[in-house]
């Protein structure tokens, strides 16, 4: 499966081309023909795949096509997920211990200190 492409689009294209080995009289089982649409996910669907194979599932293509579609949207959701979980974790703002500056002393230097406490992610100071 391509970067990017619906599993729907995927499954369809599979389907095609187990439908045109099945027109020049290869005799695929059904077996077969589910192991080829399964073995050409990408690995964020191993999980799914692991499920299938275990509870020994026995779906027509089109079924497994709708399965593949709901496991598609949690995938895509538990990445987005992820991701804000690691963006919220590299926006925590450290705190280093400075020392304090003499009232009225406020130099270039404070500013400069500011901007090195930047989050390396957004670029922001005050979060």
């Amino acid at each position: 499966m391509n970067k990017g492409q619906q599993v729907h689009d995927h499954c369809l294209w599979m389907m095609g081309y187990i439908n045109e080995l099945e027109a020049l009289g290869s005799g695929l089982d059904h077996i077969t023909k589910v192991d080829a649409i399964l073995n050409s996910m990408p690995p964020s669907y191993n999980q799914f795949i692991m499920n299938y194979n275990m509870n020994k599932l026995n779906v027509s293509l089109y079924e497994l096509r709708n399965m593949l579609q709901q496991a598609e949207e949690l995938i895509h959701k538990d990445e987005s997920v992820t991701m804000l979980m690691e963006a919220s974790k590299c926006c925590k703002k450290r705190r280093s211990k400075k020392k304090p500056q003499k009232k009225g002393n406020k130099s270039k230097k404070q500013k400069k200190d500011r901007a090195s406490d930047a989050c390396h992610h957004c670029h922001q100071t005050s979060h």
